[in-house]
């Protein structure tokens, strides 16, 4: 039967996206006063006995629905009625089908509005009363039907398809169960354990739903969505977070509405309870969660308010079924990168380095690949990270890419970078903070303000010009944790006169004393560092020029610390250039290296000792090979005193300190990094900091690593879903695991009956320097 179709107004005008749809397509759309003259027509002549099979009727609504999808909804009120009157006659004519029929029938419709929807165009919500002729107990089963179909399957598809439902559910009042489309929807997805795209469709829907509760007509359909949502998230706060600035005036919204209605009361009290479980479920956001919290502070949460969030998470919230060596989380080579490995992971053992680096709030471009590599050393649920943006952002200038290169020289230059870099960008912030305490003393007001040097806690202080000016210089992180001070004496031989230089250091580069006797030579790395601070002779070639004679002088040096770092690096200068083959060689001193070293502290005016430090071995970058241009380095480091790690790059295992002082050339240890434990007083005028008896012993309480909740919110969400990912590449590999191994079982009968290649011997695996990778799932970090 023939469908003539004309372009007359119906109940609305068509909208833009119908118009530009129609015309590529060459087609016109049926408004509803047509449809329903088609379908009046087509029930009349069934009725009075014409032949018209149900297929063909079928075929005709399938029309009538794709037409559906180009015909706008009205804008005007007063449209509104006759619109509904309209579209439920429709949706009377789609139902009338044979009982047997009815499920495939509704369901062919259903798959011509997905079709539309994750095609080009942007189809109106009109057609959403196809989605009410099912009634809630097929929604699930037809639901499973269309996810399990290729062409509606992809996860753009499904993402695409729950965003126009949501939108639907915000304009379709009409429209009564689409909301159990979208759980059935969520649910089916999570039995999948599809969390990553889950997470994204969260983040695509909460706020539009959110605010879309302020409509009384709405808000019995919406909330059901939107608590599950809200409900399903508690892996991570992001989600919670897009909502939380819209809280107050929903809420009172809907304080206002309840007086008038007992579901709008319970609707309310659902929120206060959801929204109080979540932000006891997320803690460290007080800031943030002000304004939150005191719109909640009338209203009382339910007994059981926190059980809201049982509710089955949209992530496995087990551990993650992976079986792999790793004792803590490696760093892949990246073609002989183990110089950089090796020194970020003694850094990431470096509990006050990785503090102070994870807790900053300098924007510089290195720190913040920094913090995310650190932050996901140690909390990521992978067995090893690709630090591939951090070795772009930290690569020294002449760092060939591919080329060995020397740890000592990369950490340095990391942590003058770093310093300079959070140093450049707190002067900034004090700078500005100068010009508002200037403008608010022009203008007689107070101004709060947030020092971007501090933690995230904002502060309120009251400024003028020279309070401003004299602020005091922020430390950096690298400051915090390794800088100290020490004074060079220079004194002349001829005159007695005396000149003085101080200086701050990071590391030391501790020489080996020049002995004519061979490499045979036992030392201790404290026997090393008493010799940097021996009086060293100035003569000959080295003679020192003295300000008061005048001229060139034998002189003595003498270096004295004036106050000491809390993590103390120690260099062993192990290579020198040698002068005939013309490259930097390497000694093979045999150092004991000491698990316990002190310095002596001077007073900075007189050199007056003023006290003993005392420090504790916890990490040493090891060099494997004979010169500096080749070989390898690993780490080996300790989280506690009895839990030492060997860091071979993205292999990381269990060892004990033994197997450090057990190391033979041309293995030595390279980089040590030595924490301080306690001082020794020797004076107790020294300052007020010290102990106020003589000797008095003072133990040093030194900072742990932060965990997850301490990370700033960008940390804490980056590491949350970094582990989400990594959870759904599992599931992925497990999938391809279980298909290969049933191949290979083919593979492997095949060969049993004379057929493929058979091997005795695996290739060897690549060398630690050679860009070595088991075979883990792993990311680059970007």
């Amino acid at each position: 039967m023939a469908v003539k179709q004309n372009n007359s107004e119906g109940s609305g005008s068509s909208s833009a996206s119908g118009q530009d749809s129609n015309a590529e397509s060459g087609q016109k759309t049926l408004d509803l006063a047509r449809m329903i003259e088609i379908m009046e027509l087509v029930n009349a002549r069934h009725q009075q006995g014409e032949m018209i099979s149900e297929a063909d009727i079928v075929q005709i609504y399938k029309h009538i629905v794709l037409n559906l999808c180009n015909v706008p909804m009205p804008r005007q009120a007063s449209e509104m009625k006759q619109f509904k009157e309209d579209i439920s006659k429709i949706g009377e004519f789609l139902s009338k089908v044979s009982e047997a029929n009815a499920f495939s029938v509704y369901l062919s419709y259903i798959q011509i509005v997905c079709s539309v929807i994750t095609g080009p165009g942007n189809p109106s919500g009109t057609v959403a009363i196809v989605f009410q002729l099912f009634p809630a107990e097929w929604i699930s089963k037809a639901v499973a039907l269309i996810l399990s179909s290729t062409e509606h399957a992809t996860d753009d598809a499904i993402r695409k398809t729950v965003n126009v439902l949501c939108r639907w559910l915000r304009l379709c009042a009409f429209c009564q169960n689409l909301n159990l489309w979208v759980l059935a929807i969520l649910n089916r997805l999570r039995e999948q354990q599809k969390y990553n795209l889950l997470f994204d469709i969260a983040l695509d829907v909460v706020e539009p739903l959110f605010l879309a509760l302020i409509i009384p007509i709405l808000r019995p359909m919406i909330a059901p969505v939107l608590f599950h949502v809200l409900s399903s998230v508690k892996h991570t706060p992001e989600v919670f977070h897009k909502i939380i600035n819209r809280v107050p005036s929903v809420i009172k919204q809907l304080k206002n509405d309840s007086m008038n209605t007992e579901e709008t009361k319970k609707i309310l009290q659902r929120l206060v309870d959801v929204l109080s479980a979540l932000i006891s479920h997320f803690p460290g956001y007080e800031d943030l969660y002000k304004a939150t919290e005191e719109a909640l502070a009338e209203f009382t949460p339910s007994y059981d308010y926190q059980a809201i969030l049982e509710y089955p998470s949209w992530t496995d919230t087990a551990e993650i079924p992976f079986s792999h060596t790793n004792a803590r989380v490696g760093l892949v080579n990246l073609g002989n990168t183990c110089y950089m490995n090796s020194v970020l992971q003694t850094l990431v053992m470096t509990k006050e380095f990785s503090r102070n680096i994870l807790l900053s709030t300098s924007k510089s471009p290195m720190l913040f690949k920094i913090q995310q590599l650190l932050a996901l050393m140690l909390h990521s649920k992978r067995p090893e990270l690709t630090p591939g943006a951090v070795l772009h952002a930290t690569r020294p200038p002449g760092f060939l890419p591919g080329f060995q290169q020397d740890s000592s020289e990369f950490l340095g230059y990391l942590l003058e970078t770093l310093h300079e870099q959070e140093k450049h960008f707190y002067k900034h912030a004090t700078l500005k903070l100068d010009e508002m305490a200037l403008a608010s003393r022009d203008n007689g007001t107070d101004i709060e303000v947030s020092e971007g040097a501090s933690s995230s806690q904002n502060y309120k202080e009251t400024f003028n010009g020279s309070q401003a000016s004299q602020k005091t210089t922020r430390q950096t992180a690298v400051e915090k944790t390794f800088t100290g001070k020490l004074t060079t004496t220079y004194k002349c031989l001829s005159c007695s006169g005396e000149s003085k230089n101080t200086d701050t250091f990071r590391d030391l580069q501790l020489a080996f004393p020049e002995l004519k006797s061979d490499c045979a030579t036992n030392y201790s790395v404290q026997d090393l560092l008493d010799y940097y601070c021996s009086p060293e002779k100035l003569c000959g070639d080295n003679k020192y020029f003295c300000d008061k004679c005048k001229k060139l002088s034998d002189a003595q040096r003498f270096i004295n610390f004036v106050s000491a770092p809390k993590n103390l690096i120690l260099t062993l200068k192990h290579f020198k250039y040698d002068q005939k083959y013309h490259m930097r060689a390497k000694l093979m001193h045999k150092v004991f290296h000491d698990e316990n070293v002190s310095i002596k502290v001077y007073s900075p005016d007189t050199l007056t000792e003023t006290s003993s430090v005392h420090y504790n071995l916890y990490a040493s970058v090891v060099h494997s090979g004979v010169s500096m241009d080749s070989g390898h380095y690993c780490t080996y480091a300790s989280e506690r005193p009895d839990a030492w790690f060997k860091f071979n790059d993205n292999v990381v295992t269990t060892c004990s300190i033994s197997e450090l002082h057990n190391l033979e050339p041309p293995n030595t240890p390279y980089i040590l990094f030595y924490q301080m434990k306690s001082k020794t007083c020797e004076n107790s005028n020294s300052s007020p900091s010290e102990a106020s008896s003589s000797n008095q012993l003072i133990r040093v309480d030194m900072s742990d690593f932060p965990n997850l909740e301490e990370l700033p919110p960008h940390l804490r969400e980056f590491v949350n879903k970094d582990n989400l990912a990594f959870k759904e590449e599992l599931r992925i590999r497990k999938l391809n695991i279980s298909a290969a191994s049933r191949s290979a079982s083919t593979v492997s009968k095949n060969n049993r009956n004379g057929g493929g290649d058979n091997r005795d011997n695996d290739d060897e695996p690549p060398s630690a320097c050679g860009g070595n990778a088991l075979n883990y799932v792993n990311r680059f970090i970007c």
